[in-house]
């Protein structure tokens, strides 16, 4: 069975700052749904858990892509069938290092580029901006900040659009070479962003940004040696990022009722200036989601036994043994 965050809810309102509080209202399950969003992002934050993390298989085609704004990093990966090492950001200046790679080199590891990008891909050239949405769009103003070609900064904010146009749509005025933000509010569908190129109707996709992202951040990955038109598939482990939950009918990430009641403990604790108290409730609920990792993962790191042919095996000892 896995619980949604409907039935969530009671066990952190039973311990909300130590006196409890009725669902009954809208207003009270609002204030309890945030308690319980704060618990995840300290959960988060800390380790993954059973839920937080996922497989999943990546299509990639070029050595420079991005994961989906619903993973935070990967922690390992398989291309090809093989393992490979995934290098960590600041690598090229370690002593020890194997240097800077390049998009040409061999495909013998992943370099992870950061989590601070704007878009999931850079601008190939210096062209104006559009947004696009897959729903209709009330007000869904979208704020881009960039650089143009002579580096100078650009702040422009257009309208999303409901489709791609066939036409010249409503872009900036400015051409950016370079994007370092994008701002929007909260809104019905996926916003995408693109670049016109009005001398040959050409659109150059950048990003995709869910509804409920404003201010999005991209985590980009180099793998050497791919090229469009030869990709690869890399199965990869992944860690959840970290979003806000909304719907109380969506299933709950982290699937402990224990362990929300004694976060919701440490939390009251820790807002009532008793640090060593919420370090207690937090350390004894971490101990359970521990406990519980470890009984999903039990025969994972056993290898399995070895039975060689009888003719491959060491001959008996003196013993018999």
């Amino acid at each position: 069975m896995r619980w949604h965050v409907r039935q969530i809810l009671p066990v952190i309102a039973e311990q909300y700052r130590s006196g409890g509080i009725d669902l009954c209202s809208a207003q009270n399950v609002s204030l309890v749904l945030d308690h319980y969003n704060r618990i995840n992002e300290l959960l988060m934050n800390r380790h993954d858990w059973p839920g937080s993390d996922d497989h999943i298989c990546l299509p990639v085609f070029e050595s420079t892509f991005a994961l989906p704004s619903r993973f935070e990093s990967i922690k390992a990966f398989r291309v090809n069938g093989e393992a490979l090492p995934i290098l960590p950001l600041g690598f090229q200046y370690l002593q020890s290092g194997p240097g800077i790679l390049t998009k040409n080199d061999g495909m013998n590891a992943l370099q992870h580029l950061g989590s601070h990008f704007a878009t999931m891909r850079d601008p190939t050239q210096v062209l104006p901006v559009f947004a696009i949405s897959n729903e209709t769009e009330e007000a869904a103003r979208v704020t881009i900040h960039g650089a143009d070609a002579f580096g100078n900064e650009c702040r422009e904010t257009i309208t999303a659009e409901k489709s791609y146009p066939e036409n010249s749509p409503q872009c900036t005025k400015a051409s950016f070479k370079s994007i370092h933000a994008i701002t929007k509010p909260v809104t019905a569908g996926h916003i995408e962003i693109a670049q016109w190129n009005d001398s040959t109707g050409e659109v150059t996709w950048l990003s995709s940004i869910p509804p409920d992202e404003t201010a999005p951040t991209v985590t980009r990955y180099m793998l050497p040696g791919v090229e469009r038109h030869c990709p690869v598939h890399l199965i990869a482990n992944v860690s959840l990022a970290y979003r806000e939950v909304s719907d109380i009918e969506d299933v709950s990430l982290i699937q402990h009722r224990e362990a929300y009641r004694l976060m919701t403990q440490a939390l009251s604790a820790f807002d009532l200036g008793d640090p060593g108290k919420g370090s207690q409730f937090q350390n004894a609920a971490m101990k359970l989601l521990k406990e519980r990792a470890a009984k999903l993962a039990q025969g994972q790191n056993v290898a399995l036994p070895y039975n060689p042919p009888r003719q491959f095996r060491k001959p008996y000892s003196i013993r018999g043994y």
